[in-house]
């Protein structure tokens, strides 16, 4: 049975526990020391990891930076992002270009094709794109771009399950030379229902 804690008097909430046994959301009136305490550790290494600060006006507690769909309501969710991109010495790729969450931004440095990303979707019908990503785009949901020192590095995406489709068509990507590719059915950051796939610049 989930206990559910919502206790918000603001706009501003956010989950700082998040499991089948217990949710708990509240906004910065009714946070504990601790979970202050967590927020202020997460927005100190938000820079560290590439995230930029959101515009003065819409800052409140708990979304002082541009934080990724997930981790921004989410607050072990941005831990767990913080604790990944670190031990990868990676920083996120956040702007509002819809052309560098793609396969072509991580090979080539950009994106000629005109690729279209749909939030975090990747909706391609190019057939050549098509056949880059191993014959299907579906393991392409909740898609996060990555560089190392200012170059493009990697893309984390995190699907609602990978089926047999999915999981072909990234044992073919991983064959191109220009990638290397890696399937945690465990998940990420994002969700415990999701998997989490990272495709690398060889």
């Amino acid at each position: 049975m989930t206990t559910r804690d919502f206790r918000c008097c603001s706009s501003a909430a956010l989950w700082t526990d998040k499991t089948q046994s217990r949710q708990r959301m509240v906004c910065f009136l009714h946070s504990t020391d601790d979970e202050r305490e967590r927020v202020a550790a997460t927005d100190a290494a938000a820079e560290r990891i590439g995230l930029k600060p959101r515009p003065r006006e819409m800052q409140r507690w708990g979304w002082v930076y541009d934080w990724t769909y997930g981790p921004n309501i989410d607050l072990r969710a941005r831990e767990l992002m913080i604790e990944w991109a670190t031990s990868h010495g990676l920083r996120i790729r956040r702007d509002t270009s819809m052309y560098r969450r793609c396969l072509h931004w991580l090979s080539e440095g950009r994106c000629r094709y005109h690729c279209v990303v749909d939030g975090s979707h990747i909706q391609s019908e190019d057939p050549h794109y098509v056949a880059l990503a191993g014959g299907s785009t579906s393991w392409m949901d909740h898609v996060t771009a990555w560089t190392r020192d200012g170059e493009p590095a990697a893309l984390v995406s995190q699907p609602y399950g990978l089926d047999d489709r999915s999981r072909q068509a990234l044992a073919v990507l991983a064959e191109h030379p220009a990638f290397e590719v890696e399937v945690d059915d465990n998940g990420g950051w994002y969700s415990r229902s999701t998997g989490f796939v990272v495709v690398r610049r060889a």
